[in-house]
């Protein structure tokens, strides 16, 4: 199935770079399971993800955002960090004791990848609003679409330079996973049209570098290893 076009969402050019950094563990999750994980966007940290701006929310009645608080639970969402470069700010929130890999990647490798997926998917950047101020840029009042509430979030997190790739809220896999109560979804990718290279944290040993060759041999991953430019 194709991507979906979502009017308001804001999609970079397939030439921008996108990236995913993790610790070794979940690096080797990934290539082992070869999916890309989808989480529950009720069950990130920041407490008001997928909430309404006031601005928004007085535009509706109440039926009308109770349906936007529970479409929280039907949106499952892969988070990217989009940048030209590497972050030395990504490299440091990413650090839980364990060595770090960063997946690079393209909007283009990511679009090509998703395709020929059998639900469809929503691919475009976060944009940071004053929540106490704004309502929805590019959005007619009236006509939020099912998405739009997961590509806003609040201006403190505006650091993060976040693209997302997310799931059909009404495709069957999403709603199945509603009704199961799951958490996250793992979605079965080619990781090598989405994988462009691979980074490993700045100062690594050696060892780790080999390693991470190693691990990417193993599971059939052939892309360069190179150690962050930071």
């Amino acid at each position: 199935m194709s991507l979906m076009p979502v009017s308001g969402i804001i999609v970079p050019d397939d030439s921008e770079r996108i990236w995913r950094y993790m610790g070794f563990s979940k690096f080797v999750s990934l290539l082992a399971t070869r999916a890309l994980y989808f989480s529950r966007i009720d069950k990130f940290e920041d407490r008001l993800e997928g909430v309404l701006p006031n601005n928004v929310r007085c535009q509706y009645g109440d039926s009308m955002n109770r349906w936007f608080e529970q479409n929280k639970n039907r949106i499952f969402v892969s988070c990217w960090h989009l940048n030209s470069v590497e972050s030395v700010l990504m490299w440091k929130a990413y650090s839980g004791g364990e060595p770090i890999v960063a997946i690079e990647s393209t909007v283009g490798r990511m679009k090509q990848s998703l395709e020929p997926l059998s639900d469809a998917y929503v691919l475009g950047n976060v944009q940071y609003l004053n929540f106490d101020k704004d309502a929805f840029p590019r959005q007619n009042a009236g006509t939020i679409n099912v998405v739009v509430q997961a590509y806003h979030k609040r201006k403190f997190f505006e650091s993060e330079r976040e693209f997302r790739v997310i799931m059909n809220p009404f495709a069957n896999t999403a709603l199945n996973s509603e009704r199961d109560e799951k958490v996250g979804i793992s979605v079965s990718v080619k990781l090598e049209g989405i994988v462009d290279r691979i980074r490993v944290v700045a100062g690594a040993a050696t060892w780790f570098a080999d390693t991470v060759r190693l691990v990417c041999e193993k599971f059939g991953l052939l892309k360069d290893v190179l150690s962050s430019e930071i």
